[in-house]
């Protein structure tokens, strides 16, 4: 299915709405009062074994993309979240990835505070000349909660008869 089926059938069945501050950002919306059709009748009305979502950045930003991303996720019991886009404009950009796949230490509570705290911390940096030792601990930290649960290509990468995946031709300027 589709990212507009998966869309449509969310706004047909909750109303999101930007979280009051005591609640978690990815918490899950009401319900809309003025169901269009039953949720055993959306894609929200299934249990899967796995589901695939591709182009998995473009819903790791708070809103409704990452709670309807959510909610189809937490309807499998195998996540696979799919991108080829660098994620590197903020620690939040991977805390909203952790999330879609359910990786523990990143749904909390907690979490929320300690992401906003990484955030503000490296935004921070550019303009402070933040110690790089904060820094790398950040990245060290939110490594170590993705350890074996991420895999990486690059233009290096071989496949099961060590051949090079995609030849890739040198940098030029």
């Amino acid at each position: 299915y589709g990212y507009q089926s998966l869309q449509k059938d969310f706004s047909n069945l909750y109303t999101w709405t930007k979280p009051k501050s005591h609640e978690l950002p990815w918490a899950v919306p009401g319900k809309n009062r003025k169901l269009q059709v039953p949720e055993n009748a959306t894609l929200y009305g299934i249990n899967y074994l796995s589901v695939t979502l591709d182009e998995a950045h473009a819903f790791r930003n708070i809103g409704a993309k990452h709670a309807s991303a959510l909610l189809i996720l937490g309807k499998s019991v195998l996540r696979f979240i799919l991108t080829a886009t660098p994620l590197q404009t903020s620690t939040k950009d991977l805390s909203g990835m952790a999330r879609l796949v359910n990786i523990p230490g990143f749904l909390t509570k907690e979490a929320c505070d300690e992401e906003r705290l990484d955030y503000n911390a490296t935004r921070k940096s550019g303009e402070d000349g933040l110690d790089p030792l904060t820094l790398e601990a950040i990245a060290r930290k939110l490594q170590g909660r993705f350890e074996g649960r991420l895999l990486r290509r690059t233009g290096d990468s071989l496949d099961w008869e060590g051949k090079k995946l995609i030849h890739i031709p040198p940098y030029e300027e």
